[in-house]
């Protein structure tokens, strides 16, 4: 950074979440990866795709980690427990 620039750090509430899913890396990307996943689970959710962001992509058939993140706009507060209670009943 250059000196007289100012870094802002803003906390966020968020929950962390993983999936394992059976198929490959190449099959996930090949099929839209990190948007397409966070499109599918955002609908699951019942969230916007845009609270969504995948922190890590793996193989061990390929496994997805990603942040339910709250919005910054208060309006669109979401209830992180109830996200992470529909995440456990769907998965």
């Amino acid at each position: 950074m250059e000196p007289g620039c100012r870094l802002f750090v803003i906390p966020r509430d968020a929950i962390m979440l993983g999936i394992r899913m059976e198929f490959t890396l190449d099959e996930f990307f090949a099929k839209g990866g990190v948007v397409t996943f966070a499109d599918r689970m955002a609908a699951v959710l019942g969230i916007h795709a845009a609270d969504i962001k995948v922190a890590s992509v793996y193989e061990g058939s390929t496994v997805v980690e990603f942040f339910v993140v709250q919005g910054e706009n208060i309006a669109d507060v979401l209830d992180l427990d109830n996200i992470e209670e529909t995440f456990t009943e769907k998965m």
